[in-house]
């Protein structure tokens, strides 16, 4: 009863049971004098403030709203209805005069029948009817005062509720869309809609307005389905408690929350806990256990919920509380002998039964000496060591003379009571089952059975039992091999190395027959299944080894192997070059591998990072399991890859199923509208087509991804399979967020949708765009998309490039010519400096895999690509977003692809093809790629590169709310004057004089080989950062973000190279 969010509930429940009642049911309720217009606004007040306060409505980030601030804004018109109605009132038309006009009006209906009753009257007419006016000893001097004040601001929002339960309401239910229209209607209402207009962006207020819709909402319910659910027999306090706890719609947020092992997350816990026990008591709440009332018909009476409210508010002690004391069947008690005492079970166990545990003789309290203080209370004596000394307590002169017989306080009594009480512990903890005991014991060098169990289990325990065991006598090689598969692979890898060793001639293996057991045992066990019994799995083994186990082939297949060698050899030694030349080619290759370093995009993203935290995780760790977050990543990843290259639900099925997304375009019906005359190309029927397609495609994602989803019973890990779960209710989020953007990005013109969805991001209504100002500058967004022509998912990229290939896009983006050595310098000032492992002969190979590239046909028949990067995590910084260099690996993969490699034919025929956009989709928190202040594409990724190979020079389209768009390049600062360590003047002032744009793209491009220089170095002088050290998992490990290294010898703080 005291759980501020439960006493928020029945708050909820009173103000709609209240709003019930009619302007004229409170008149004369006023008139009798039960009500006054200070109670009734102080009544409303109260159970808002109630509300707002509790964890039921927040105010954003979890944080609960204040109605101290909305006070304020009602005194702030108090004070301005005193100029209105003043002698100079102006602004007849203005809304806070309607507001006051509204206020005179239901103050006058609330006391026009007030007037007769001012006095008392003594007329026979009116018989023995007398009212007494106690108003006068109220602590609100003036409580039917109609001056304007905060009071007659809650007894206004009183009224609004009071109207919208009496309109008629065609739906009355839960849906999203009833809550938006009634959100509307609170805005037009007089009073909100002047403190909405006070502070239009006020969280408080949002959140008054939502506590005023809740209640409307329920009250409309209770008024038109509660005498419904009274007949019906159903509990009715059950039905209130459910539909005002379902209107809150805060179940899913606190569900979400309690996967979290914080303080938010435990309470949250604690709040779900409690409301489960809540609708628990209400299923077993009896109106004839509570009240002991009858109907007149003489039926139990149905308890209602006022009588359930004020039951729980009456509770006091724990036992009649809404605790959790009911029995747990399948729980474990644990507890100690004197805990069991009067208590059964049917299973019992007691563990751990040694010596010196129990029985547990050490002397207890010899401070005060509490054994000898009972043994005084109640034998009247003290015992010393002798026994047979006993003296009265009384002679003062033998208490000295025994206390100095024992300086420990404690005499032979005290512990056999001690001991007694050990055992009489023992006895009742075993006779606490009613069908099975276990107790145990450990036998060891470290412990020894306690000697009760000796004592009393002499069958079980006896004490000779140590010297007559029977051991094993471990013996042979293989004695200390385990007896499973693993082992006999052991077993039989060492005798195949024994028997090698040990022969002189090859050919006497075959006809060894220890040595042919031993293969046939091996090939065996690789047959069915036993991956170490394979040679390819063994560690230090060469990959073109001969393998002994092919050895023990049929004579006439090994002799048809080794022809077939033969003749191949002789193939190659005609086809070879030259000695010498051969030489050359193969010193230059092995000189082209050295300088060459294989990344991948990720790796790159991450070195650039923290290079020291990169390799502790990646190059100096071992392998690791997958955790919860990539899991879940891969799945959205693969249902995606399924949805677009398997069965083309972002585009064949689509313009097959749904062919009039095709016909209406940016708002306007299209050439092909003729060809569907049935079709009302209205924004209504369109936007219902739009978001039964969306469904269509989303649930088909789904399905597939259920499908391919491993179950949580799979997980052993407690925390995993909290994340699992955690993660499974964004399952549909994802997946609608996709579906969302394959139906508005089929032909680009209607791109993005605007959706609205509910707690689980399930579209639930398409909204029209928002009009454009004729002023407003063009952005991002004006930008056709183009149409969808086709998508590749997971495609391949392998490039490689070096300094030269950049040297060439530089010239001929500055239209003049630098050395490569002047470029070396230039880069390596873009990223800080660069590492011991830098030089200009350094190559750099990307390998990985594109989530998403797409295709795209302009109005004007020009082809462009679109990268996308689905991203399952949270959205990093808006600089981060477009400086993403997994982004910018994925450019350089198609721009240098290797032309002779027939596995990346997607990407030769798109070589030369101008990219557009590179983006990141973070589908679980954004419902559009780069989606920045509620616009889609705002902080999309330029090209690199123009189509004649050169950096890209020309300006960015502007960005929505970016003044300057030097605010995304990150650059750091260029110093004109003085150009950069190892840079000539006539390079340095080519490089100042280029666009911000192409200054950025050779920044981008220098952090690819500052990451793959980073693989080479020995040592690293760069700091780590600043977004990094806020979630490295290298924290106590890695010197570069902990700023300290922790030696044998000291601790070495500071910024040090490491």
């Amino acid at each position: 009863r005291d759980e501020p969010f439960i006493k928020a509930l029945f708050a909820i429940i009173e103000l709609a049971q209240f709003s019930q009642k009619s302007v004229d049911d409170l008149a004369k309720s006023v008139h009798s004098g039960n009500y006054t217009l200070y109670s009734i606004a102080h009544f409303v007040r109260s159970r808002i403030k109630t509300v707002l306060e509790s964890p039921l409505v927040d105010s954003g980030d979890y944080n609960c709203a204040s109605l101290a601030a909305v006070d304020s804004l009602m005194r702030s018109i108090c004070s301005l209805s005193e100029v209105i109605s003043g002698a100079n009132a102006s602004g007849e038309n203005s809304p806070l005069h309607g507001l006051i006009e509204q206020w005179k009006v239901i103050s006058n209906r609330l006391l026009s029948a007030n007037e007769p009753s001012t006095s008392t009257s003594t007329s026979a007419d009116q018989g023995a009817s007398v009212t007494v006016d106690n108003r006068v000893f109220s602590a609100q001097p003036n409580a039917n005062s109609t001056q304007f004040s905060v009071e007659s601001c809650y007894l206004l929002i009183l009224k609004a509720l009071i109207d919208g339960c009496y309109v008629d309401s065609a739906d009355s239910g839960d849906s999203g869309d009833s809550e938006n229209e009634e959100n509307q209607g609170a805005k037009s209402t007089e009073i909100f809609s002047v403190l909405q207009k006070m502070r239009p962006n006020s969280v408080h207020m949002r959140a008054l307005m939502r506590v005023f819709n809740i209640v409307l909402r329920l009250s409309k319910n209770l008024k038109n389905n509660l005498e419904k659910v009274k007949n019906s027999g159903e509990n009715q306090v059950s039905y209130v408690l459910g539909k005002a706890w379902n209107l809150c719609n805060c179940a899913k947020k606190w569900q979400i929350q309690a996967l979290s092992n914080n303080d938010e997350g435990r309470a949250a816990n604690d709040r779900l806990d409690a409301a489960m026990r809540l609708f628990e008591y209400a299923n077993s709440f009896s109106y004839t256990v509570a009240q002991g009332q009858q109907m007149p018909n003489g039926s139990s009476a149905a308890p209602t919920i006022a009588e359930f409210i004020d039951q729980v508010r009456q509770m006091e002690i724990e036992a009649d509380s809404l605790a959790s004391v009911a029995p747990l069947p399948d729980a474990v008690t644990l507890t100690t002998p004197s805990g069991s005492v009067g208590r059964l079970w049917d299973y019992v166990w007691i563990p751990a039964v040694q010596q010196r545990v129990w029985p547990n003789t050490a002397a207890r309290s010899t401070m005060f000496a509490s054994e000898t203080l009972v043994d005084i209370v109640l034998n009247s004596r003290i015992l010393s060591g002798d026994g047979n000394d006993s003296n009265d307590i009384n002679d003062i002169t033998y208490f000295f003379d025994a206390y100095s017989k024992n300086p420990n306080g404690i005499c032979v009594s005290d512990k056999q009571a001690i001991f007694t009480g050990e055992q009489r512990s023992l006895l009742m903890a075993i006779t606490r089952a009613r069908k099975h005991l276990c107790i145990s014991a450990v036998n060891s060098d470290d412990c020894v059975p306690s000697d009760f169990l000796y004592y009393y289990l002499p069958e079980i325990y006896w004490r000779n039992q140590d010297g007559s065991c029977d051991y094993t006598d471990f013996c042979g090689d293989f004695a200390a091999v385990d007896a499973d598969a693993r082992g006999l692979v052991c077993a039989s890898r060492i005798t195949l190395a024994k028997e090698e060793c040990g022969s002189i001639n090859d050919h006497k293996l075959t006809k060894n027959s220890t040595f042919q057991d031993a293969l046939d045992a091996l090939n065996l066990l690789k047959n069915n299944g036993v991956d170490a019994a394979n040679p390819e799995n063994w560690d230090f083994m060469r990959k073109n080894y001969d393998s002994a186990i092919d050895s023990a082939k049929p004579e006439s297949q090994a002799t048809e192997e080794s022809q077939a060698t033969a003749e191949s050899q002789v193939t190659e030694e005609s086809q070879e070059e030259s000695p010498l030349k051969s030489q050359e080619k193969s010193q230059e290759k092995v000189s082209t591998n050295k300088n060459l370093v294989t990344l991948s995009p990720s790796m790159v993203d991450k070195l650039w990072s923290c290079p020291v935290c990169c390799l502790l995780e990646s190059k100096f760790a071992g392998p690791t399991v997958g955790s919860t977050a990539a899991q879940f990543g891969t799945l959205i990843h693969e249902t995606a890859r399924w949805a677009s290259q398997d069965e083309h639900l972002d585009n064949d099925y689509l313009r097959k199923n749904y062919p009039q997304l095709q016909a209406f375009v940016s708002g306007f019906v299209g050439a092909r509208a003729q060809e569907f005359s049935d079709f009302d190309f209205s924004f209504e029927s369109f936007s219902a087509l739009q978001k039964k397609a969306i469904e269509d495609v989303a649930n088909k994602m789904i399905d597939h991804y259920y499908s391919i989803c491993p179950s949580d019973s799979s997980i052993s890990n407690v925390k995993d399979r909290y994340r699992f779960i955690k993660n499974d209710l964004n399952v549909r989020r994802a997946l609608y967020t996709i579906a969302q953007y394959f139906v508005g990005s089929l032909n680009g013109q209607n791109y993005p949708i605007l959706a609205q969805k509910d707690e689980d991001g399930v579209v639930t209504k398409i909204l029209p765009a928002p009009e454009k100002s004729k002023t407003a500058k063009p952005t991002i967004a004006d930008v056709p998309l183009g149409s969808l022509e086709e998508a590749y998912c997971e495609c391949q990229i392998n490039a490689t490039f070096g300094f030269d290939d950049i040297l060439n896009a530089y010239n001929l983006a500055a239209k003049s010519q630098i050395s490569l050595e002047d470029l070396y310098s230039i880069m390596g000032f873009l990223v800080g400096g660069w590492p011991n492992g830098g030089s200009c002969d350094l190559r750099v190979r990307i390998q990985g895999r594109i989530d998403r590239m797409e295709l795209r046909k302009l109005n004007d028949n020009t082809q462009q690509i679109r990268l996308i990067d689905y991203k399952t995590g949270k959205v990093p910084k808006t600089q981060q977003v477009f400086n993403d260099l997994q982004l910018i690996c994925y450019q350089l993969g198609i721009v240098f692809c290797s032309e002779n490699n027939k596995d990346y034919e997607q990407l030769l025929k798109l070589k030369h093809t101008k990219i557009a956009r590179s983006a990141l989709f973070h589908v679980v928190y954004k419902d559009s790629p780069a989606q920045d202040n509620g616009v889609a594409e705002n902080i999309c990724q330029p090209s690199l590169f123009d189509e004649d190979g050169s950096l890209s020079a020309s300006e960015i389209i502007s960005r929505y709310r970016y003044s300057n768009n030097n605010r995304l390049y990150d650059l750091p600062n260029i110093d004109a004057q003085n150009p950069a360590q190892g840079v000539s003047q006539s390079a340095w002032a080519d490089f100042v004089g280029l666009p911000m744009r192409a200054k950025w793209s050779l920044m981008m491009i220098s952090r690819v080989f500052f990451a793959a220089a980073a693989v080479k170095s020995t040592s690293f002088a760069v700091e780590p950062k600043a977004d990094h050290k806020n979630y490295c998992r290298c924290l106590d490990v890695c010197p570069a973000c902990a700023e300290k290294v922790d030696t044998v010898y000291e601790v070495i703080e500071g910024k040090n190279e490491q």
